[in-house]
């Protein structure tokens, strides 16, 4: 009788390029604060061979909140790179063309599963 074991050899769990919606175990996003604790958001995902993003839109009396998640494969040596650092990247979204925005501190979040780094503007 002759076994053979193959180890390391499969090939990755993601996807081919795409944006699905995400399932409610794929969530990476939560938000907990009291106004936008009730809400049912709207959730997408962008995967390829070497990241995953998730996107989610809150919104509750008037108020509007978007994050983006982004995780890079551990299998790959790669950093997330972004062309538009936020004040810029902000001004692009149709809620923010036209408004002056006024932007507060920036700051620091961290936790076992990870940093994060946020700054808020109205």
């Amino acid at each position: 009788m002759l076994i053979v074991a193959l180890a390391g050899c499969t090939p990755s769990t993601r996807m081919e390029p795409g944006a699905t919606w995400v399932n409610s175990d794929e969530q990476r996003i939560i938000l907990t604060t009291a106004g936008f604790k009730a809400t049912r958001p709207i959730r997408v995902k962008y995967t390829d061979a070497w990241q995953t993003q998730e996107y989610a839109l809150f919104r509750a009396d008037g108020r509007q909140c978007e994050m983006i998640y982004a995780e890079a494969d551990r299998a790959f040596t790669v950093a997330l790179d972004y062309q538009m650092p936020i004040k810029k990247m902000v001004t692009t979204w149709n809620l923010n063309s036209r408004q002056n925005l006024i932007w507060g501190p920036l700051g620091r979040i961290d936790r076992r599963f990870g940093t994060w780094f946020y700054r808020p503007y109205n």
